[in-house]
């Protein structure tokens, strides 16, 4: 690749690391909640709600 390529695709790179540190950040908040669940009832009441909160905007169309 050229210089004047890899500068033109500097935004896109930056945007894919901005949403790759965002997903790494809801990822980690979601293992803590499961590793620190009190038992199985309750995981298994918060695995719905944790999902749509943190991911759901990940699902949605560009």
């Amino acid at each position: 690749m050229k210089k004047k390529d890899l500068l033109d695709s500097l935004p896109v790179f930056l945007s894919n690391a901005s949403e790759n540190e965002d997903l790494f950040s809801k990822s980690k908040a979601l293992v803590l909640k499961v590793v620190t669940a009190e038992d199985e009832d309750t995981l298994i009441e918060l695995m719905p709600k944790i999902l749509k909160k943190k991911y759901l905007m990940l699902m949605q169309p560009i």
